[in-house]
């Protein structure tokens, strides 16, 4: 039995661990999830390898090609330059982390 496709693509940053989820069907190419991680994150397509479980996806193909999406498989982009063993580290992200607001104790109410 078929699994049916999903209508979102779930895309897992393996360098800095930030995941994304695509709206798309299987009639979206690969090229153009490609072009939205180049967005996101920075990394061209041309530099980009995806992978989902063995396979290598060709940003030629649709994501029904593969079978995609689905919601049982999880997408996985590399940058090519990181799979080096000289590749030089990311970059450090720098998070913010905000100052808890801790509201005032209440105070008795004198009847």
């Amino acid at each position: 039995m078929a699994v049916p496709l999903g209508q979102k693509l779930l895309v897992h940053l393996a360098e800095n661990e930030h995941n994304f989820e695509f709206e798309c069907g299987g009639g979206t190419a690969v090229e153009a999830i490609q072009r939205s991680i180049e967005c996101l994150c920075g990394i061209p397509s041309a530099d980009q390898l995806l992978l989902c479980g063995n396979t290598l996806l060709n940003g030629t193909n649709h994501l029904a090609y593969y079978k995609l999406p689905r919601d049982d498989r999880e997408v996985f982009p590399y940058k090519k330059v990181r799979l080096y063993v000289d590749s030089p580290w990311p970059a450090l992200e720098s998070i913010e982390i905000p100052e808890p607001s801790i509201p005032p104790a209440p105070r008795p109410r004198i009847c």
